[in-house]
């Protein structure tokens, strides 16, 4: 797996209120099932993963070094808008967002129709993506634009794939989509 070493982006806390709806509560359920199933496991300093919903002209995604077992509400980071020039995360929030954000804004860009973006580390399915024809990304530059873009290019109708040497992203309509995504395959590459 590839060493990761921060964020590549600054953050500008605009106001100091998380904003919690019940789309966050929901999300919350999801942090606690998919570390219930192994595939956010903890570096330390948080777990390994992020999941992010679409909110009004932005989107709501989990605070850096958090853990999903734990993880509240008001851990959760609302990214009002991101200047892909200058680098900068414009949020509403306590914490840091996640250092995947780059790849979340791409998505929620580019992909009008996902609302919900999951990125986990499911090992299993890593190992078994070309016996079942999932899509498999180039780049394994964590946090950056190009991982991003990547992931972006090798979505398919699946809304499934994984990164290389990283781990895993589903994305949905809706957040329990993008959920249900994550843990059919899961199951299946434990068969």
């Amino acid at each position: 797996m590839e060493k990761y070493d921060g964020a590549k982006f600054r953050t500008v806390f605009l106001k100091n209120e998380v904003l919690i709806t019940d789309d966050s509560k929901q999300m919350i359920c999801w942090f606690r099932k998919l570390y219930d199933a192994g595939l956010a496991p903890e570096y330390g300093q948080g777990s390994s993963g992020n999941l992010s919903f679409r909110h009004k002209d932005g989107f709501i995604i989990k605070s850096t070094k958090t853990y999903f077992n734990s993880i509240n509400a008001d851990e959760l980071v609302f990214v009002e808008s991101f200047d892909f020039d200058r680098k900068i995360a414009y949020v509403h929030g306590k914490l840091e967002p996640s250092t995947e954000l780059q790849m979340h804004y791409f998505i929620y860009k580019n992909r009008k129709d996902v609302n919900a973006v999951f990125h986990v580390h499911d090992y299993r399915a890593m190992n078994v993506a070309e016996k079942y024809n999932i899509p498999i990304t180039n780049v394994t530059e964590a946090g950056t634009e190009k991982i991003g873009l990547d992931v972006l290019k090798f979505l398919d109708e699946k809304n499934y794939v994984i990164m290389k040497e990283h781990g895993v992203v589903a994305v949905g309509k809706t957040i329990d989509e993008a959920g249900n995504i994550i843990l059919k395959f899961n199951e299946t590459a434990e068969n």
